[in-house]
């Protein structure tokens, strides 16, 4: 592919089956962390129905509208057998949590 032929696909859409986009360690497809559960010490803070990235960092949306920096400081394991990540969080980070 040269510069030109780049140059005509910009702003479109790629495509890739998923065995075609290998992902290395600690990295995750957007539909897999979907509808995991967040999970701190015993407690689910609920679902994930989002991914977003922004410039400084994914953020995991949970289904009741909570954000959550998906980030190595908070984020102690990635369980996709369980469906499951699991977080340590600081003190009111997520809504109704006590500070």
């Amino acid at each position: 592919m040269t510069a030109d032929d780049a140059e005509r696909i910009i702003g479109g859409d790629l495509f890739a089956d998923r065995d075609q986009a290998p992902l290395a360690e600690n990295e995750y497809f957007d539909a897999d962390l979907i509808g995991c559960r967040l999970i701190q010490g015993e407690r689910s803070l609920g679902s994930i129905r989002a991914v977003h990235h922004y410039p400084a960092q994914d953020v995991l949306e949970l289904e009741n509208g909570a954000l959550v920096p998906l980030v190595r400081a908070f984020v102690r394991e990635i369980d996709l057998g369980t469906r499951e990540v699991r977080v340590e969080l600081p003190p009111g980070l997520v809504e109704g949590e006590p500070l």
